[in-house]
């Protein structure tokens, strides 16, 4: 190896080993002694073997590379279906779990439908109809209703069973019966309508009926009697007028009694108690037993209970609520309440 070839190796190993950890220098020099080349051949040993050392120590590779094309993987069933740890089912996750619930939702609506079928109604024989008879109500079951009521009945809620729904729920209420409940107790309030004019004309309400007389009587009533002359007979009693003259205006002011009708809130429908108020609003049997302490009746007014007689008759606050919730609901209804 020539002496030039050997100094350009020796520097490049020096670019390549940080400064501080080579600690061996050597004097590129022709006046170092005819041992010059030896002791450059033994420190380009003693340097590589310091590179090798430190290469196989500390070295380390850096590579840049463009960032990968994320691709856009659909997701499999594994990768889907995580364990639930607080799950007492084994090998069930969240989707497997709903569809099991599904399941027994769909079940409890396949009941549902074989209980009322289509044409079971009278009043509706060409869809399935549910008759809520407490306040005469008809709903069309809906798949919508039918999932509704399929889940009131699979959690248990109190006053829904297979007979019996809740009204507090917005698809079953009043407002989308098919069907207004009629009441036939409730009184009208509307006018009544007046009969059609006679044919022939009658005297207003402030004149009486002419009295049977021998005689024709007066074309119209006179104020004062006509002369004796003007009859073919003067022995004849003259014919006085019957009643008291009434002006026009007041004639023009008098109205038939039967159009004045005595107007009042619609009364509830007979037979509606308290059982049929909790069932309806979706009160517990608790709540039920409460009001019943109290001595309430659908129609009288809870406002004036007081908070202590709400505590002694075993109704807490939160419960209080929903019964203050379900009467406000029931006035709102139409239903008469007691002053």
């Amino acid at each position: 190896m020539s002496l030039q070839r050997l100094t350009t190796l020796l520097s490049f190993l020096k670019l390549l080993v940080p400064f501080p950890l080579l600690s061996l220098a050597f004097p590129f020099s022709h006046l170092s002694g005819i041992f010059f080349h030896q002791r450059l051949v033994l420190g380009f040993l003693l340097l590589r073997r310091r590179v090798i050392s430190l290469c196989l120590d500390e070295a380390y590779v850096i590579i840049q590379m463009k960032k990968p094309v994320q691709m856009i993987i659909p997701p499999t069933v594994e990768s889907v279906i995580d364990e639930d740890e607080t799950s007492d089912d084994d090998f069930l996750g969240p989707v497997a779990k709903k569809g099991k619930i599904d399941d027994e939702l769909e079940g409890i609506t396949q009941q549902l439908q074989s209980l009322y079928p289509v044409g079971k109604c009278e009043h509706d024989p060409t869809i399935s109809c549910f008759h809520y008879r407490p306040s005469n109500l008809h709903f069309e079951l809906t798949r919508g209703r039918l999932l509704v009521w399929a889940r009131n009945i699979r959690d248990n809620k109190p006053g829904v069973s297979w007979t019996q729904i809740s009204l507090s729920s917005a698809l079953f209420h009043a407002s989308q019966a098919i069907k207004k409940p009629t009441s036939p107790t409730t009184p009208s309030t509307s006018a009544t309508a007046l009969p059609a004019l006679p044919a022939t004309p009658i005297y207003p309400g402030g004149y009486p009926n002419m009295p049977m007389v021998p005689y024709g009587p007066y074309p119209m009533p006179a104020p004062m009697p006509p002369p004796m002359g003007m009859y073919p007979y003067g022995g004849m009693p003259v014919m006085q007028a019957g009643g008291t003259w009434t002006s026009l205006a007041h004639a023009e002011q008098y109205s038939p009694p039967s159009v004045h009708v005595r107007s009042s809130p619609p009364a509830a429908p007979e037979g509606y108690a308290l059982a049929d108020f909790c069932a309806e609003y979706g009160l517990s049997d608790d709540i039920k037993a409460g009001l019943r302490q109290l001595g309430y009746e659908p129609g009288e007014r809870l406002t004036d209970v007081t908070a202590q007689e709400w505590h002694n008759a075993g109704i807490k606050p939160v419960q209080r609520s929903q019964v203050m919730r379900a009467y406000n609901k029931y006035k709102s209804h139409g239903k008469r309440i007691g002053k």
